[in-house]
């Protein structure tokens, strides 16, 4: 994308910083996982925005990231482990905006538990799917129901 290694660019000359392109990271389970723009250092990470030119004056005006941004960066930050994540509001002519954002913790302990919850339901719908690919099938109409049914018994 032309707009993200342009503000790549600018952001590492006006931060005087380093950044590296990385593609998908997971956590140490592969459970879970995400992809920031850049990895910024050993602590950081970089997302790019370019919203519209209204939107990039609210930023400007505000130096408040839109909240819509707010559970990807923290995911970004949850599975990443690192310590911040920079927001750059990318422009062409407006001013650009580079916004930190850093763990909220209570937020993060709230995704880690409901991430959890979710693991742990998918192990069991994997878990049901090859026990159930190891039983003869019905034949006919049956299976279809027979399938849902034990699709309905599964629990957390």
């Amino acid at each position: 994308m032309i707009v993200e290694a342009e503000a790549a660019d600018w952001y590492e000359f006006d931060q005087d910083v380093t950044v590296q392109r990385v593609g998908f990271i997971t956590d140490d389970n592969r459970t879970i996982g995400c992809s920031p723009d850049r990895l910024v250092g050993d602590e950081g990470l970089l997302e790019i925005k370019a919203p519209l030119p209204h939107t990039q004056v609210e930023y400007w005006i505000s130096g408040e990231v839109n909240e819509r941004f707010w559970p990807q960066l923290q995911g970004q930050l949850y599975v990443s482990q690192r310590s911040w994540v920079d927001i750059v509001c990318w422009h062409d002519v407006l001013p650009k905006v580079v916004m930190r954002v850093e763990p909220d913790e209570r937020f993060i302990q709230t995704l880690d538990r409901e991430l959890r919850i979710f693991n742990f339901f998918i192990e069991r719908v994997m878990e049901k799917i090859r026990t159930t690919n190891e039983v003869p099938i019905p034949q006919g109409s049956l299976a279809l129901k027979a399938a849902f049914r034990a699709s309905l018994e599964i629990t957390p």
